[in-house]
């Protein structure tokens, strides 16, 4: 079993997008679309009956990466080109509040508003991430996956507790 991260860890991109894939695989608007990802099932099994990520093989890990990026990929790899790693971080919600929303997520707000005008704003489609709350196993919008302004780079942030390292 491998140790929780802790502050000074640094987190292969790999294992962030294997654990992203790993909270939506059971119960999450967006489980269908891992249906025909290979070696699916077996992980919704373990996920099913409680298995944490921590305990998973790297061939487990894998094969999430993998889904993932089935899913995810064409959507959120532009975004994610220059990060290298992620290290474990507490998001507060005044760090929150100057999250920017990335193009593409929704054709209104293709002006990168703050998040909290964002999901402000609503939606009545039940795919649309402002209704994540209402998802089945989801704590805290852990589907989230922002870009916050930080001087004039734009770092990823995730709400798993992990803070992007941008390759340089």
């Amino acid at each position: 079993m491998a140790a929780p991260a802790t502050r000074g860890d640094v987190i292969p991109v790999r294992d962030v997008m294997a654990r992203w894939a790993y909270t939506e695989v059971v119960g999450a608007h967006a489980s269908a679309c891992y249906d025909n990802c290979t070696g699916i099932e077996a992980l919704r099994a373990m996920r099913r009956a409680g298995v944490s990520f921590a305990d998973l093989s790297a061939s487990d890990r894998s094969v999430l990466f993998s889904a993932w990026s089935c899913v995810r990929g064409a959507f959120f790899g532009p975004y994610l080109t220059t990060v290298g790693s992620y290290r474990p971080a507490q998001c507060t919600r005044a760090s929150l509040l100057i999250v920017r929303v990335p193009r593409g997520v929704d054709p209104k707000h293709a002006h990168h508003p703050l998040l909290t005008e964002f999901f402000r704003s609503g939606s009545l489609d039940p795919d649309d991430p402002r209704n994540a709350h209402k998802e089945q196993g989801v704590a805290n919008g852990a589907h989230l996956s922002e870009r916050i302004s930080n001087s004039r780079r734009l770092l990823p942030i995730d709400l798993f507790g992990l803070e992007a390292q941008q390759c340089l």
